[in-house]
């Protein structure tokens, strides 16, 4: 019998949408995969991080940026690794062409009057900014180092992010 059954036939185009729907998604999620970008080290990183950082920015008045942590995903530890690069985010987010929203970035500082830890204002802060608290975390992924950072608002919500993955042969400090 060489003519398919027309039962048959309306089963496997009633399948079709959902076909075409996983299709879809599956090159949207390829898509989204493909959006990190790949750096070659920790130089370049902290370049293009910083840049995705006041690129992405959801807000448009001027931030006091602190800095506050970039850890390995899942734990509260730190590495040689992320604190040289921190310090390479901190120097490229100073640079004048991120004045106008970034007028003030620098390591957060704690105080503390009267029993409770206080944020501490940076020299350089303009008072008319609000803080903003660069945090982060790093990952291991088949031989790539991703980055993932965000700047968050003084109430907790996300004002940008950014993300980047460089090879772990490009990444000169101590990952552990």
């Amino acid at each position: 019998n060489l003519l398919m059954p027309h039962n048959l036939l309306l089963k496997d185009w009633s399948q079709m949408h959902k076909i075409i729907l996983i299709i879809v998604l599956l090159f949207f999620s390829g898509l989204l995969v493909a959006e990190t970008e790949t750096v070659s080290d920790e130089n370049t990183a902290a370049r293009v991080l910083s840049k995705q950082l006041y690129q992405n920015l959801e807000i448009k008045n001027p931030l006091n940026i602190k800095v506050r942590k970039l850890t390995r995903y899942g734990t509260k530890v730190s590495s040689e690794f992320a604190y040289n690069l921190l310090e390479k985010i901190e120097y490229e987010l100073s640079r004048e062409e991120y004045k106008r929203y970034f007028p003030s970035v620098g390591k957060m500082t704690m105080g503390v009057p009267r029993s409770l830890i206080e944020v501490l204002p940076n020299e350089d802060e303009d008072s008319q900014a609000q803080d903003a608290f660069l945090e982060g975390t790093y990952k291991t992924v088949a031989k790539q180092v991703v980055v993932q950072l965000r700047l968050v608002g003084g109430d907790g919500k996300s004002i940008s992010r950014a993300e980047i993955s460089l090879p772990v042969s490009g990444v000169k400090h101590e990952l552990q």
